[in-house]
């Protein structure tokens, strides 16, 4: 390969062979990818090959590159065209340092402004499919129990994927990304979860090192983080190790793949540990305006006994059924989202005849209200999946759907999200189909009182009228209902309050 680059260099930009001096590797040989330092006529240049053959992973790859530089992630660009030549592409650079993981103070670069900017990358990019690789049962026992299951719950947004030192470099404390080819949309905290994990590999004492807690806490600071990413960090750090151990396997590295392995039983054997440290210097900064929230629950003496010491495998199904709703409730108060879908998914498994649906189905509402209180819109979304695809011919479902869709709502208006049009839409059509159900009214009434909010806080005042009409048709259709009634009094004073300010 070292030749290749050399023949490379001397067809493609008439170098004289005699002033090429590749002087250094960023990494050995054995690697996916090459980075060397080349020289001529006192020019100097990074020379990048990497073993992809296909051309429109090129295209994507440039195309990647500008979008994401206009949401003001530091990305670097060949100087010249891709150039595939004996089944890799070569990439010419200007001159940077490549990074130093183990020297570099990350604390001065840009390196978090990096993963903040990222959040805010979009566009139409691939899924990143977690379950999809081929890995030994051990790995795999761990990765089912710590975070495949969860993976449906879980926030995501445009990942780089591929965030290791090769495809960083250094210039005046700034660092800049490349390689884009590998771009998707995946749990938020992935790219984190890379860039520790290859920062770990060089030992223990870089794994929890003051730089990585200082990075982590100035990322906590300047976005939001939700919960369940921060509660899977770890096992989402130990799956990108797995990855490359799957890379060292087909290279047939044996080196690389007892290295790896014995790191891999390290982040398993320490998960407790680690875990412990990213808690510490990873916070999510919550902040809500809803009125709803459970601050003072009363919970049985039972459902605090099994809280403590979650002792479900001596309980009889009949019997945890009805408690786990109020379990549920109880670790909301805590904000173990981790927690609570360990219960609906236990719930769901052994709910498989009518004794226990309206059990599982209060479940699924007492969920979606912490889901909708912490933010969790993926979780929230997937819930909701569920019950209209799994649970369309119960007697409960249009009642529970009904508290899923204003949760839903809730949260979406909160994040400004035009899909809570969708999602009134929806409620709207399970009123016309269930008109009779004064339950589906009344949700209907909240969310239409959330909508005149929203109205009024970005400053439509005509639509919030519009609702706040349709919202007091309901009031005077039903007068027997305390909850549209109070739903109406609270639109009605934000209305009045809104018009005089």
């Amino acid at each position: 390969m070292l030749y290749t680059a050399k023949t490379l260099l001397v067809d493609y930009w008439k170098f004289n062979p005699q002033e090429i001096a590749v002087s250094q590797q960023l990494r050995s040989f054995f690697r996916d990818s090459e980075v060397f330092f080349v020289e001529n006529n006192n020019v100097k240049y990074l020379l990048k090959a990497t073993p992809i053959k296909l051309k429109n992973l090129i295209i994507n790859n440039q195309q990647i590159s500008s979008l994401v530089a206009q949401h003001q992630v530091s990305t670097i660009r060949p100087i010249n065209d891709y150039i595939i030549k004996n089944d890799y592409i070569f990439e010419l650079y200007p001159m940077m340092e490549p990074l130093d993981i183990e020297g570099i103070n990350i604390i001065c670069t840009n390196l978090n402004k990096i993963f903040t900017c990222l959040q805010s990358v979009t566009g139409d990019f691939p899924k990143l499919i977690l379950t999809d690789i081929n890995i030994s049962n051990r790995h795999l026992n761990y990765l089912e129990n710590a975070l495949f299951k969860y993976f449906p719950f879980m926030e995501t947004s445009f990942i780089h994927g591929d965030f290791h030192p090769h495809n960083i470099f250094l210039n005046d404390n700034t660092l800049y990304l490349t390689d884009w080819e590998t771009a998707a949309i995946g749990p938020k905290l992935y790219d984190l979860a890379f860039f520790c994990g290859c920062y770990g590999l060089h030992g223990e004492e870089f794994l929890q090192s003051t730089n990585i807690g200082l990075l982590l806490q100035s990322i906590s600071s300047n976005m939001f983080i939700d919960q369940l990413s921060i509660d899977t960090f770890h096992a989402l750090l130990v799956y990108t190790r797995i990855r490359w151990l799957i890379v060292w396997e087909q290279n047939k590295d044996n080196e690389m793949v007892e290295t790896e392995n014995i790191y891999i039983d390290f982040l398993i054997s320490n998960h407790d540990k680690l875990v412990s440290f990213w808690k510490e210097n990873i916070v999510s900064n919550l902040t809500h305006n809803t009125k709803w929230i459970i601050t003072d629950a009363n919970f049985s003496k039972e459902v605090l006994e099994l809280k403590n010491n979650d002792n479900f495998s001596q309980i009889d199904n009949s019997e945890l059924s009805s408690k786990i709703p109020e379990l549920i409730i109880a670790f909301g108060k805590d904000n173990n989202i981790k927690r609570n879908i360990d219960l609906l998914l236990l719930h769901e498994q052994f709910a498989k005849n009518a004794t226990f649906i309206n059990d599982l189905m209060i479940s699924f509402i007492n969920f979606s209200l912490d889901a909708s209180r912490l933010k969790q819109k993926v979780a929230l979304k997937h819930i909701i999946s569920i019950v209209e695809n799994k649970y369309a011919d119960n007697e409960m479902t249009p009642i529970s759907l009904a508290y899923l869709y204003r949760n839903y709502f809730t949260l979406l208006t909160e994040n400004n999200d035009n899909n809570m049009i969708e999602v009134k839409n929806k409620l709207e059509k399970l009123l016309n189909t269930y008109p009779d159900k004064i339950e589906l009214v009344e949700e209907y009434s909240r969310v239409l009182s959330g909508e005149i909010n929203f109205f009024l806080i970005n400053k439509k005042r005509n639509k919030a009228k519009k609702s706040y009409k349709i919202l007091e048709n309901l009031k005077n259709s039903y007068p027997e209902s305390s909850k549209i009634a109070a739903t109406y009094k609270v639109a009605k004073n934000n209305l009045e309050s809104k018009s005089l300010n």
